[in-house]
């Protein structure tokens, strides 16, 4: 009974441990493409950023950044394949019916806020997959290297929650803190909530891997 259990657990672990590997393959993928694209744009003339006021989605109004390269029509669809031709700046600190100025700004505030969220989501799932391999390969999970790995999933997870968000406050203040508004700064309490509870997983872990490590001793 308790083998069946194993191998259906170790079945699950081997149908996560693909299902993220593939996510992991295809997010990374998409966040190079948008790194190079972001980096490209960077060095885009003033005039290529267009502001929208008003800019209509799902029956609500945002302010918004569109890009228009008239001369490079492939940049130009690359753009619009991957959702960065046009950037709906967050409603939360840009007023909708304002165009932020200048729009090159406004529009790499917003699209590096996103690169870093990413970033830091990819890699922690990156360190998920890392300890669902060793227990498919029948490594046991307690251990000091899956605390550590738990331990640093939880810290990237509560920095998701609050870093990228005060940073765009701290740039778009720069840049825009006459034509702000602040309806909510509030970190996202969700995110970091999440993050709070892998970190007490990972001190769970912790206090399993020296129970282990007492039961390997007394045998």
């Amino acid at each position: 009974m308790i083998d069946k259990q194993l191998k259906a657990l170790k079945r699950s672990c081997w149908v996560i441990g693909d299902i993220l590997a593939l996510v992991l393959i295809i997010g990374i993928c998409i966040l190079l493409v948008q790194i190079f694209l972001s980096v490209y744009m960077s060095f885009l003339d003033d005039q290529a950023f267009i502001g929208i006021a008003n800019f209509q989605r799902n029956h609500q109004y945002f302010a918004a950044i569109s890009i228009s390269l008239p001369e490079n029509a492939a940049m130009t669809k690359l753009l619009s394949l991957t959702s960065m031709r046009t950037i709906i700046l967050d409603p939360l600190l840009f007023i909708p019916s304002e165009t932020p100025d200048p729009a090159k700004a406004a529009y790499l505030i917003e699209i590096w806020t996103k690169l870093l969220k990413n970033g830091l989501l990819f890699y922690s799932l990156f360190l998920v997959w890392q300890i669902l391999r060793r227990i498919n390969r029948e490594i046991s999970p307690f251990q000091i290297k899956t605390f550590y790995q738990l331990r640093l999933t939880g810290i990237l997870v509560v920095a998701m929650a609050i870093i990228p968000r005060n940073l765009e406050i701290y740039a778009a203040n720069l840049f825009f803190k006459s034509t702000l508004w602040f309806s909510d700064n509030s970190t996202p309490m969700l995110i970091m909530l999440f993050g709070i509870v892998i970190l007490a997983i990972a001190y769970i872990f912790r206090y399993g891997t020296y129970l282990q490590q007492e039961s390997d001793e007394t045998l």
